[in-house]
């Protein structure tokens, strides 16, 4: 049995997956309805995030589990899980793509 993350995981696995450019198709990484993926305590996070220089990078979308938000340092070198709590995870158990 895969953890919660054995999906996104995958996703992620570049040595199983077509290059970054096809994987989403036509969805854009960041939807046009995006207040509707954050809850409010994300999007209270996300506003403390943003004056500190962090900003939304991508919101996973996998069907049938809750969204995972994404975030990214000023400088692109860190990526992070925005939980469902706010609070901002810089180690989830997930393989970044470069």
């Amino acid at each position: 049995m895969q953890g919660s993350f054995g999906h996104f995981n995958s996703a992620f696995d570049d040595t199983t997956q077509p290059p970054k450019e096809d994987l989403r198709g036509s969805r854009s990484a960041l939807p046009a309805d995006l207040l509707y993926y954050l809850n409010d305590v994300q999007r209270i996070s996300l506003n403390s995030l943003e004056n500190f220089g962090w900003q939304l990078a991508f919101i996973r979308r996998p069907l049938f589990v809750p969204p995972m938000i994404i975030v990214k340092n000023s400088s692109q070198t860190k990526y992070a899980l925005l939980e469902e709590d706010g609070s901002v995870n810089l180690s989830p158990p997930i393989t970044w793509r470069h």
